[in-house]
């Protein structure tokens, strides 16, 4: 049971992080409001 947890964190942190990365680069498809992104992802920017 252990090694199934510690699978699934492993892969939803990996899926976490892509997400960031994705979200760094890309802007918000609304118009009205954009929220202000934290530095630690700013710094995932190409």
């Amino acid at each position: 049971m252990k090694r199934i947890l510690l699978k699934v964190l492993k892969y939803s942190s990996s899926l976490a992080v892509f997400t960031a990365i994705l979200s760094a680069n890309t802007a918000c498809t609304w118009y009205v409001y954009q929220p202000e992104v934290p530095n630690a992802v700013k710094q995932l920017k190409k």
